[in-house]
């Protein structure tokens, strides 16, 4: 069922054994977003806690990731900087427990790639160097470490320990496909989610998929480089396209290269079980961009100069953009929650002291 080419093109067959995907796309009709359909609606951030590394310096750093369970505890760590340890805080804000360290052992962390908080309020750190998720029950106690198939780049939990994951799974029956159902030990039950029937190197940066789950727990997922955001039921199959026309995101298909204006890029979304509205988080560039003299580093002044960030909320139900608003800065990507919107930012003080700001966003209406 597959054919290899000279050109190294692999056909992908939607009849694979337990592999969904090509054949699910094709039946659905894109729907494009209406522009906003709320004149009264606008979209509110207000900080709602700060939290300290104090207790236990360098628990989080730049790029932070940050989950909140259904209980107000909040878990953080960051992706690359800092010590290799998950900082647990109570609702108020204090510190009541270091989860974990560096290393390779049960419980122990080298590359912690994704924070998220299954149904039950289980923790699972996603490790992307030692291939391998680490679950923590809702009691804080290691439960276990479970290899992942491949190295992930976001994650939805769903009940009964199962997961979504966004992965390319370099195998015979699964490259080319972004999307993959992972069962409570690891194994795939399904891969699904091929927007082409041809897959070739060098289309990996292509197969980035950002994810959240609805109430029914049906998979939402968008495209990095357009606005495309696709629905898929509980077999992979497609059973909704939203798709929207803005001059701000505008398609691309080429990668990022020094010295070129960097690429738009929908960098999150969230379904808020709440109000049942989808929430999008995108990119934009910044209208005062200036190439710079030498190849950037990832730094927060670099980012707040290259990027404008846009957040908009979506009644899935009418296919409407509730409300949009652009910030002259660069945002992190939304917290793992089920409860409310929320977007972390790391703040060094005048006093030096390292702080997680957390902001919830909310759709007012006036």
């Amino acid at each position: 069922m597959l054919r290899t080419q000279s050109s190294f093109r692999i056909l992908l067959w939607a009849g694979l054994q337990g592999v969904w995907g090509v054949n699910g796309a094709a039946q659905v009709r894109p729907v494009e977003l209406h522009g906003s359909s709320c004149a009264a609606c606008s979209i509110q951030l207000t900080r709602i806690i700060s939290l300290s590394d104090s207790m236990v310096a360098g628990l989080f750093a730049f790029e932070p990731l940050v989950a909140r369970d259904s209980s107000g505890r909040w878990f953080v760590t960051s992706h690359l900087q800092g010590i290799k340890q998950i900082g647990v805080f109570n609702a108020a804000g204090h510190l009541i427990a270091a989860l974990g360290r560096e290393g390779k052992g049960p419980g122990e962390f080298s590359l912690t790639k994704l924070l998220t908080v299954a149904p039950n309020d289980s923790l699972y750190v996603y490790d992307t160097a030692l291939l391998r998720r680490t679950v923590f029950g809702p009691d804080l106690k290691h439960a276990r470490d479970d290899a992942v198939p491949g190295m992930m780049q976001a994650v939805a939990p769903l009940s009964g320990g199962k997961s979504i994951i966004n992965a390319n799974i370099a195998t015979p029956d699964r490259v080319g496909f972004p999307l993959h159902l992972v069962g409570e030990n690891g194994e795939i039950i399904r891969s699904f989610g091929a927007a082409n029937s041809i897959y070739k190197p060098g289309d990996e940066p292509l197969m980035v998929r950002r994810l959240t789950v609805d109430d029914t727990e049906n998979l939402w997922a968008a495209l990095p480089n357009e606005y495309t955001i696709t629905r898929y039921d509980s077999f992979g199959r497609v059973t909704a396209s939203l798709t929207r026309r803005v001059a701000w995101l505008t398609p691309w298909v080429v990668p990022y290269r020094y010295p070129e204006r960097p690429n738009p890029s929908l960098t999150a979304i969230r379904f808020d079980h709440e109000s049942g509205l989808l929430w999008a988080q995108i990119l934009a560039n910044d209208p005062t961009w200036q190439p710079p003299a030498a190849p950037p580093k990832a730094t927060q002044e670099y980012r707040d100069r290259t990027y404008d960030t846009v957040l908009e909320v979506i009644d899935v139900r009418t296919h409407s953009v509730l409300a949009t608003r652009r910030f002259p800065q660069f945002m992190e990507p939304f917290a793992a929650s089920r409860r409310g919107v929320l977007i972390p930012a790391f703040r060094v003080d005048s006093a030096d002291r390292v702080w997680l700001d957390i902001y919830e966003a909310t759709l007012a209406r006036r």
